[in-house]
């Protein structure tokens, strides 16, 4: 995964899962949503963290996110888009 910020690499990254194994996520999830009476069921849909973990930006910020064999993806964030 790559990602551009106002033109600027700001992550390029082969694999991995910011926050670890994602089974170990899920595991967790599925205990913890049992626990308080709401058990995954057939149809849910589960994210399991991120490629990068969390970036905060300065306002307005033009965004490029790109994954090998994919499409890139980009937006704008911030400040109205001037015409």
């Amino acid at each position: 995964m790559t990602m551009l910020v106002n033109g600027e690499k700001k992550y390029d990254q082969t694999g991995g899962n910011s926050a670890g194994d994602p089974l170990r996520l899920l595991t967790w999830l599925a205990n913890h949503a049992v626990e308080r009476g709401r058990p995954l069921r057939a149809g849910d849909v589960v994210t399991t963290g991120s490629t990068m973990g969390t970036l905060f930006l300065e306002d307005p910020a033009q965004i490029c996110v790109s994954f090998e064999g994919l499409f890139p993806v980009e937006t704008r964030l911030g400040a109205p888009f001037r015409f």
